[in-house]
């Protein structure tokens, strides 16, 4: 695996719904801290919604906080950024992100200025100063995509930002941290904060440095969320509260308990259709599923969702998954049937199969 998740804000909720409904929903997944605000139509970039951090979040410390799934030495991850306003600082910077290690300790933490310079401090937002990028690197009114790739170590420490795909910094030998890279959290230290800084991100991405695909810059993409449009003849497990299968799992935001699908009999599976991707789009990066799953009795319950391209399947993994409704999510990097990077055609023509497991 190279791209460890990927995020567009679109599947929490729906863009009429109050910012809290989607915020709650994504506690369900790999994102551990989301304090106020959530996915808006204010300003979207891709989809409908971008994740809005607001700015009475000034008061709430680890705002934004997603979990890589393991300590990393070396990370990247993108994001677009959309600001409103630069407004006058409190004491003269902005906490944007951060690289946390397990125990949430920053092992760097990056900084705007106001003069839209990003800074890179090793550990808090008042740590010690590694760099500055030129003033205008960020500005307001704009969409921007950053995109960080960043070596954590003591000595031999790396950092790489890029802005719209151009070099903005690159340091290296220098102390990034003593531990590895646990999560990225945004907009955290509220000693640190704009007055009156509305921030909105979308399109975000992380990665490490494995496998064959996206283990470096990966530049600007796009997150969109495709969902399930009609059932197939492959379809064991039971409907509840729908009149199809896919029509029960496809509401935004989900409806839990209200319609579902489910099975008691393990090996028994159900595959859909997906929406086709509209639109003429260039490389594609990865597909990622994202079920909302829940077991309802005592014992074993395991869970496979994979993607079924021609006549080949590229199996997700084999999950275990516990009594409170949880995102799991895979990530494909190519397309089974062709060895390849999926096309635009590839992913207009597959499908996602459930399958009990266990």
């Amino acid at each position: 695996m190279a791209l460890l998740w990927i995020d567009g804000f679109d599947h929490y909720s729906a863009p009429a719904d109050a910012e809290s409904v989607g915020r709650l929903n994504m506690l369900d997944g790999a994102w551990a801290a989301a304090a106020v605000g959530g996915p808006s139509e204010t300003y979207s970039r891709t989809g409908g919604q971008s994740l809005h951090i607001p700015s009475f979040s000034q008061t709430s410390a680890d705002n934004y906080r997603r979990i890589f799934g393991s300590g990393l030495s070396t990370v990247g991850f993108g994001f677009a950024i959309y600001m409103p306003t630069l407004a006058s600082l409190i004491v003269g910077r902005a906490e944007l992100f951060a690289l946390t290690d397990s125990g949430n300790l920053k092992q760097l933490t990056f900084n705007l200025l106001a003069t839209g310079a990003i800074e890179v401090r090793q550990g808090g937002a008042t740590g010690t100063l590694l760099g500055t990028t030129p003033d205008g690197t960020l500005v307001a009114t704009a969409w921007q995509h950053v995109e960080v790739k960043a070596v954590i170590s003591p000595t031999v420490g790396a950092v790489e930002i890029r802005v719209n795909g151009v070099t903005v910094i690159s340091l290296s030998g220098v102390n990034t941290g003593p531990a590895t890279a646990n999560n990225l959290t945004f907009m955290r230290n509220a000693s640190a904060f704009f007055q009156e800084f509305d921030v909105y991100l979308d399109d975000i991405y992380a990665w490490d440095i494995t496998g064959t695909y996206n283990n470096d810059f990966v530049g600007d993409k796009r997150v969109l969320s495709l969902m399930p449009t009609d059932d197939t003849a492959v379809a064991d497990w039971a409907i509840t509260g729908a009149a199809s299968g896919y029509a029960a799992i496809s509401e935004i935001p989900p409806d839990d308990d209200v319609s579902y699908i489910d099975t008691q009999i393990v090996g028994q599976q159900s595959a859909f259709q997906v929406a086709d991707l509209v639109g003429l789009y260039g490389a594609i990066s990865a597909v990622m599923t994202t079920p909302l799953s829940r077991k309802t009795v005592a014992g074993t319950c395991n869970l496979q969702v994979s993607l079924l391209s021609g006549a080949a399947e590229a199996p997700g993994a084999d999950r275990p998954i516990t009594e409170n409704y949880t995102y799991y999510t895979d990530m494909f990097e190519q397309d089974p049937n062709t060895a390849a990077p999926w096309t635009q055609a590839a992913i207009n023509a597959m499908q996602m199969r459930i399958k009990r497991t266990a």
